[in-house]
């Protein structure tokens, strides 16, 4: 036999898995699937034939009895009996019939097959996927060519075959891989032997994507009511597409929301556009559009984000975009940057749409240059930033604030020196700024300040035992000295500049301050010292705790605003900070910050996070902060019962006594189905009132999923979900 068919329509059948579940986890509750072991010593391209006997030879038709195997690369065929017919390169298998692939398994009772042609027919067919554990059954499995395969009378399922909880059937399935192309004849989908959906006609893609209606999302809240969405999806071409989202809100409105995306060689992007004719409880239309683009050519990249909303409530009210709903400002910009070996430049232009709060500053344009060259004679290390912004305003009236231009440029050179226990790097910066304000355009205000530092540290090691388990135990001390003389700078505008947070790490910064507008004035000292528990076997760290202040040398001068008076204590707040993962399941942080003076605890923050396994989370953050801020927040994912899970999350402002976020859920899993039951209670910041709303997921895995409103609202909170 000098040629076998090369598949079934293998990857045909496989198709209607679509999306596949081959994730680890996803069949969790599904009984296991053997899978076939092929030969890898067969010559390639040739066919091989093992029976029992040869019945008969004469004209070239040849019977084969007993056990009979055809097989050719990674593709077997197995039956009772085989005729074959060398002059029209056919063969007639009888009996059992079996097609086997490494990922695909075909049975029948009889099969007649064109091996020069590639094409066949499998009568009595029951097909099975090993990888997606799509299954099912057909009348008549009809290879006509080997990219076009028919199917008569035939069911599809990804559930075991003992135990279908819901099949697809269709009278006829036309699989067409040369148009990627799938259409189905009078299709009817059970759930426990009920019908719940039929058509007389569907066309599906065999891979990827193509043009229709996507499953339909169904949600209720108390303000908006009943909400259903149902989206088309529109496949322009290989690289582009686009999804119209009709949206029916009971209570509001029918809006649409369109969304096309783009992905060229040297770029890619996506456009949003949202619309609703008349909001009946808002009385006005409303809308957003979103337009994020970036692109990359000659080393240079491209980022593009343009944002505009109808109204500041527009996120809260009706957004389906739950990351947004605390937005108060909507950034525009246009980046340009270009990134070398040792430099990169960007070019940008920045505004913002202001939804609450005070109007932010635009950036028209802005220009920094980044340097760091390779180390120079004698180790020194050469370092540089260079930045020219202009700062505008949209007029408004009251609004004195002042706008302008500002250079700012800071080089630096330092010696880092370091052994096998110590480190320590001198380092010398000069920083100079200078501003041309609108104002006053012939006065040019400007601040020219040395910074140096000083970074060492020292690292000492001892073996230890705990609890029969080796450790090894690090302490390592650290001081950072810091000097930047005075200058006045109160005639200095403030454009971006505000002050850094309290942290362990601001320790160690050369500035108090988080932009240029203003040079902190230090002659201070940070004495810092950390402690590592390693296990010496496996070398994960298992804890570290570190602790730190630092010693004021003289008065800090520099403040944000002129006429604010300078702290009068001798050292800073007392910060520390502590990590520990003693087994991988558990995973501890916190941080303090602890006034000495006032003998207050400023901040604390904390988190418990428990992670035995997959599908398995629960965590609990804790927060406060004086003088009026004090949280916790509490998620859960965890099995209940075999196939049940409960899911929740608990945001509570503890000061004023109220839920700020909350959902509730419930979860069954099955082999190949599941359901979802959530209420979610949120907080409305204009109102102070609860929103609540509820959902329910129903999912057919490897084939639908029912309603998704609240699908990224649970995963961006819900840790481990």
């Amino acid at each position: 036999m000098s040629r076998a068919y090369r598949r079934i329509s293998a990857a045909a059948l496989l198709a209607l898995a679509a999306p596949a579940y081959g994730q680890e986890g996803e069949w969790s509750y599904c009984e296991p699937i053997s899978v076939p072991s092929f030969e890898n010593d067969l010559e390639p391209g040739v066919t091989y034939v093992d029976a029992n006997r040869l019945a008969a030879e004469r004209g070239g038709v040849s019977t084969f009895t007993g056990d009979v195997t055809l097989r050719r690369d990674q593709r077997r065929v197995i039956g009772d009996k085989a005729i074959y017919n060398q002059l029209t390169g056919t063969a007639t298998l009888i009996g059992n019939v079996r097609y086997e692939t490494p990922d695909a398994r075909l049975q029948g009772e009889r099969a007649q097959l064109h091996l020069e042609e590639e094409s066949g027919r499998i009568y009595d067919a029951q097909f099975r996927f090993i990888s997606t554990r799509a299954n099912g059954t057909a009348e008549l499995v009809d290879i006509i060519t080997p990219e076009f395969t028919r199917m008569e009378s035939a069911t599809y399922s990804t559930c075991d075959p003992d135990n279908q909880v819901w099949a697809l059937k269709a009278s006829s399935f036309d699989l067409d891989e040369a148009t990627n192309t799938g259409e189905a004849w009078n299709v009817r989908v059970n759930v426990k032997g009920v019908p719940i959906f039929y058509s007389p006609y569907l066309n599906f893609p065999l891979a990827g994507r193509k043009s229709g209606f996507l499953a339909p999302s169904y949600g209720s809240s108390e303000t908006g009511g009943t909400d259903l969405s149902i989206p088309y999806y529109w496949n322009i071409a290989p690289h582009r597409d686009a999804t119209f989202t009709p949206r029916y809100i009971e209570n509001r409105g029918t809006m649409l929301y369109s969304e096309f995306r783009y992905l060229n060689p040297n770029s890619y992007g996506q456009i949003n556009y949202d619309y609703l004719g008349n909001d009946s409880l808002f009385g006005d239309e409303r809308s957003f559009l979103r337009i994020d683009q970036n692109g990359r050519w000659n080393g240079w990249t491209s980022d593009l984000l343009y944002q505009e909303v109808s109204d500041a409530e527009y996120f809260e009210d009706i957004s389906n975009r739950q990351g947004m709903t605390s937005q108060t400002h909507l950034e525009r910009h246009l980046n340009l940057d270009y990134r070398s070996d040792w430099w990169s430049f960007q070019g940008r232009v920045q505004e913002y749409q202001t939804l609450s709060g005070n109007t932010v500053y635009q950036r028209q344009p802005q220009l920094v240059l980044d340097f760091s060259p390779p180390s120079g004679p004698g180790g020194l290390d050469f370092d540089g930033y260079g930045e020219l912004v202009r700062f505008a305003l949209d007029e408004e009236p009251g609004d004195d604030r002042p706008t302008g231009t500002r250079l700012d440029v800071k080089p630096s050179v330092s010696l880092p020196q370091r052994g096998t226990a110590w480190f320590l790097t001198p380092k010398l910066a000069l920083q100079h700024t200078q501003y041309q304000l609108d104002e006053d355009e012939n006065e040019a205000l400007s601040r020219t300040l040395p910074i140096t530092s000083l970074d060492s540290g020292l690292f000492f090691e001892r073996d230890l035992g705990i609890g029969g388990r080796s450790l090894l135990q690090t302490l390592e001390p650290r001081l950072y000295y810091l000097y930047v003389p005075y200058e006045d700078q109160s005639a200095l505008p403030l454009f971006d500049t505000g002050r850094y947070g309290t942290s362990y790490s601001q320790l160690f910064r050369d500035d108090r301050f988080s932009g240029p507008d203003r040079v902190g004035d230090a002659n201070q000292l940070t004495t810092a010292i950390t402690t590592r528990f390693i296990d010496s076997d496996s070398g994960a760290e298992l804890l570290s705790a570190s602790l730190g202040q630092i010693q004021y040398f003289s008065d800090r001068r520099v403040q944000l605003n002129p006429g604010d008076d300078p702290p009068e204590t001798t050292s800073s707040e007392l910060i520390g900070e502590l990590r520990s993962r003693p087994t991988p399941a558990w995973d501890i942080s916190a941080s303090a910050v602890y006034d000495p003076h006032e003998e207050l605890t400023e901040e604390v923050t904390g988190r418990v996070r428990y992670n035995p396994g997959k599908r398995k989370n629960f965590t609990l953050s804790y927060r406060q902060r004086e003088p009026d801020l004090e949280q916790t927040d509490v998620s859960l994912f965890w099995p209940i019962a075999r196939q049940w899970s409960v899911l929740g999350r608990s945001n509570y402002d503890l000061v004023e006594k109220r839920n700020l976020d909350e959902i509730v859920g419930l979860e069954y899993q099955s082999c190949c189905w599941s359901i979802r039951m959530i209420t979610r209670s949120r907080l409305d910041t204009g109102t102070l009132e609860q929103e609540r709303s509820f959902e329910v997921l129903f999912e057919l895995k490897g084939l639908t999923q029912i309603g998704s409103q609240l699908e990224e609202e649970v995963e961006r909170g819900i840790l481990g979900y």
